[in-house]
């Protein structure tokens, strides 16, 4: 029963806490940044209701989203991303271009650009001889086989390679130990990689044998979706 109470005590502090980390996180400041801005357009856009400002710009807004739409269809970017932002446009017509304008397609600045081309050329660079081997594949396993890794070698830098063994999990709760068993048996470096990382029985163990090799002084990276 006490720690009934003392959880219950403590809610309103927990709550407080996680209302705190979103609201001053990346993500809430940039959002209450883009809904002050739409609040700002729209207000402006009803006090010159009525005037021939208000029916210029409206066209002005129209014709941006007709634009913003043969724009989108010609983009070459993934379907599903293009669909989503031609309904959100047509469906808030004017505000949708105007939207898209703002917050849609490539907003990477040019250092940033630069950054991920030299990233892609030190990649290339390592790799070294291990690229081109696609090709060798036709022969071996298949036109479709030699196509898809020669997308994957020019796409992602992933070149092929033999003599590899793969292990097919179909649920992740049978992978577990197998996880566990390869970290312990890390001597250098530990890359790991996940989309989302949560308290639990996986991630808590995963942590303890980490932890553990850091100390021996195993090199450890971890990468996780924010």
């Amino acid at each position: 029963m006490q720690r009934v109470l003392s959880k219950v005590a403590a809610l309103p502090f927990r709550v407080a806490a996680r209302l705190g980390r979103l609201l001053f996180h990346r993500m809430g400041i940039v959002s209450a940044m883009i809904l002050m801005q739409i609040a700002l357009y729209v207000a402006a856009l009803i006090a010159l209701r009525g005037s021939e400002v208000y029916t210029v710009l409206n066209s002005v807004l129209l014709i941006l989203s007709v634009v913003v739409v043969f724009w989108i269809v010609g983009d070459d970017s993934n379907p599903g991303y293009k669909i989503g932002w031609i309904i959100l446009v047509l469906a808030f017509v004017p505000f949708g271009g105007l939207a898209y304008a703002v917050l849609g397609g490539n907003h990477l600045s040019r250092r940033e650009q630069g950054k991920l081309r030299e990233m892609e050329r030190r990649v290339r660079c390592n790799l070294g001889e291990d690229c081109g081997r696609a090709g060798a594949l036709g022969e071996l396993v298949g036109a479709d086989a030699a196509c898809m890794a020669a997308y994957l070698e020019r796409t992602s830098s992933c070149p092929v390679y033999g003599n590899t063994a793969t292990k097919f999990y179909d649920l992740g709760d049978v992978c577990h130990e197998d996880i566990l068993a390869a970290l312990r048996s890390a001597e250098r470096y530990i890359f790991i990689e996940y989309f989302i990382i949560e308290e639990g029985v996986l991630w808590n163990s995963v942590l303890e044998i980490l932890k553990e090799k850091a100390a021996a002084g195993v090199e450890i990276r971890v990468i996780y979706d924010d």
